[in-house]
């Protein structure tokens, strides 16, 4: 009887793999087609492409933001053309990254691909394995699989941006904190991710708001070193160029609309507005994406001084401030919460073990279920499908295309609550029962 129970549970395990395989292969079969079709395949690669050309040929600093010369490069690799996209990194990233624009165009996008892919399973890997003492087979499988389907993580890769490369660096530097100890090491990840895309910086924050004081200084020292390595290569004045023009960057990029594009808040009042669902000026929105910063700040503050740390809440609040403060919250740049679904994910999973234990029933693994549930679905391939689709059909429900910012104001709400009330309950233990049998 057991052994034909097992052989059941294995049937459902390999029908259910089969299916799942299947929905992910077509999704990402019609994602990229589509990328395809709108010749958007590498497209944000080909402006990292042109950096690297520039540092490798010794052209002038300037010309890494020159926004002319880059639409004639891009137009020759026969890109379209989008007045408010240009490259706008830190010159750190094009000179650390150059040896790749040796390459041939296609030889460089695959490799950048490969190694943004490679880079995205092994964030997922060093999360679960800071996690988990030990994860079957099974599990890691049933947590590639589900990854792999979401959306920031096919688009990123698709179009070539560096967010899944910014994952893995994150999850890196939480791996090398929490499961190796090693807080020094745990500071180069980290420094690299800031001097690849600035965002990065508020995570460190957190992490000295935490005493992480080593990986601080750790994370300082690289960045000063690749800053310096990139003023030697390109001269001071590249620092300085991007730094007097990093909002004027930022500002440009979110020419490009609000939501779908932009998942902020921003995005989000700036699409009720163009449906006149709302009334505000510009500057009523920025006061209120201000009020929310302030509000995630001040929660932020809350759980750093009412609470000890914790390993599960600091690796989620780490991995979401870069989303938290950012005015411009692309699709792909939500990658960076696949650590908080990994942290439900693990907590859900020690309520059933618990439940089982004790053979009582899990009352409080419903609730974990619906928010892990409804945050993958919300931010998967198939629902970014029926959106598309149906807003495209009907433009009234422009509102379902602001799911991601729900998403990540939900995740991060859902830590705050955990994080306070685990807290509690362990500031106020629920006392035992006496045992007088050995007495």
């Amino acid at each position: 009887m057991k052994y034909r129970m097992l052989s059941v549970a294995h049937s459902k395990w390999l029908v259910g793999s089969v299916l799942v395989v299947s929905l992910l292969a077509y999704c990402t079969f019609v994602e990229w087609r589509g990328l395809a079709a709108m010749h958007l395949l590498g497209y944000d690669y080909g402006f990292f492409y042109y950096a690297f050309h520039a540092v490798l040929h010794h052209q002038p600093a300037s010309t890494l933001y020159q926004f002319t010369r880059e639409q004639e490069f891009m137009a020759k690799l026969h890109f379209p053309l989008y007045i408010h996209n240009q490259y706008v990194y830190p010159p750190q990233f094009a000179v650390l990254l150059s040896p790749l624009g040796s390459l041939p165009l296609q030889a460089s996008t695959m490799l950048w691909t490969a190694i943004s892919i490679t880079a995205y399973f092994l964030g997922i890997y060093w999360i679960a394995s800071t996690l988990w003492r030990r994860l079957s087979a099974k599990k890691f499988a049933f947590i590639f699989l589900c990854a792999a389907m979401l959306t920031p993580f096919q688009v990123d890769a698709g179009v070539g941006n560096v967010n899944n490369l910014l994952f893995a660096l994150i999850a890196l530097t939480v791996y090398l904190i929490y499961k190796k100890q090693k807080f020094w090491l745990a500071g180069i990840p980290i420094g690299l991710a800031i001097v690849f895309k600035v965002t990065p910086a508020a995570a460190l924050v957190y992490l000295i708001l935490r005493k992480q004081w080593r990986t601080g200084v750790s994370a300082m020292v690289t960045v000063m070193i690749t800053t310096g390595i990139t003023a030697v290569r390109l001269g001071p004045g590249a620092i300085w160029g991007y730094v007097s023009h990093f909002v004027q960057f930022g500002q440009t990029s979110m020419k490009n609309g609000p939501a779908p594009y932009n998942q902020s808040l921003l995005g989000v009042l700036g699409v009720f507005v163009k449906y006149h669902w709302i009334n505000l000026s510009p500057s009523a929105q920025q006061a209120l994406f201000g009020m929310f910063a302030a509000c995630v700040a001040g929660l932020i503050l809350v759980v750093v001084l009412r609470t000890h740390p914790n390993r599960d809440t600091d690796i989620v609040i780490t991995s979401l401030v870069p989303l938290l403060f950012s005015p411009l919250v692309e699709e792909m740049h939500m990658v960076l919460v696949m650590p908080a679904l990994i942290v439900l994910l693990h907590r859900l999973d020690n309520k059933l073990k618990e439940a089982k234990q004790r053979r009582s029933s899990a009352k409080g693994a419903w609730g974990l279920i619906a928010i892990l549930a409804v945050s993958a679905i919300l931010i998967s391939l198939p629902v970014t499908f029926v959106l598309n689709s149906l807003v495209f059909r009907v433009p009234q429900l422009f509102w379902t295309q602001t799911n991601m910012f729900w998403v990540l104001a939900g995740l991060f709400t859902i830590t705050v609550v955990l994080a306070l009330h685990d807290n509690t309950r362990a500031s106020h233990p629920r006392p035992q029962s006496v045992d007088f049998k050995g007495a």
